[in-house]
């Protein structure tokens, strides 16, 4: 009986002690969380080094679009260790979702987006003088690879003020009249406070 009893006791404080361990490193490990949380490259920041830490993971696995990474398809201007990714020189193709997962704790996981300011294949401006009645295409195209994807819109400014025409790559004007002249605006955004770019298209028509 006393055997029993000691035995008895004894499976008891096992248990304790298990769960006390589980308990300590759920505390320990924490939650998995990436910082930044999110950066967008601009204009004015293209130049600057981005840094995303992971935190909170014992065995982190990095993904980038949902795709391992590692240190064997990083690349001198994306440079990738078990905490951290340093992107020293920004091209378009980095940007995107960033993922850190803790290898040791299932599916527990964190993401970073990295954004980027939507930017013209072409962003000069550019004149064309055509005759009335010609058909007219004016193109808008922007760079690949742009973080989240950018929606074009074209709008019309000319002396009556600031016409809204659509959203697409590609506006048509079957056939010019004289009233078509004006400056066409190709205005490219993104989710990301209203992010912008803007190219422009000077339209001249004149009587045949």
């Amino acid at each position: 009986m006393q055997n029993q009893l000691s035995m008895l006791f004894f499976l008891v404080d096992l248990q304790i002690l298990v769960f006390s361990f589980f308990c300590f490193v759920k505390v320990s490990m924490g939650a998995v969380e990436v910082q930044p949380r999110s950066w967008y490259v601009h204009d004015e920041n293209r130049n600057n080094t981005i840094r995303f830490q992971c935190l909170g993971a014992t065995g982190a696995v990095w993904l980038f679009n949902g795709q391992p990474i590692s240190r064997l398809n990083a690349t001198e201007s994306r440079i990738v260790n078990k905490h951290m990714i340093q992107i020293t020189t920004f091209r378009f193709e980095f940007a995107g979702v960033y993922t850190c997962r803790n290898s040791l704790a299932g599916k527990e996981e964190a993401n970073a987006t990295l954004q980027v300011q939507p930017e013209f294949a072409d962003p000069r401006s550019i004149g064309k003088i055509v005759a009335s009645g010609d058909h007219v295409e004016l193109n808008c195209s922007i760079r690949a690879h742009v973080y989240p994807p950018a929606t074009l819109e074209w709008m019309k400014r000319d002396i009556s003020g600031v016409i809204r025409l659509g959203v697409h790559e590609r506006y048509v004007v079957s056939q010019a009249r004289l009233d078509d002249s004006g400056e066409y605006i190709c205005i490219a955004t993104n989710k990301y406070a209203w992010a912008f770019a803007t190219k422009s298209i000077f339209l001249k028509v004149y009587g045949k």
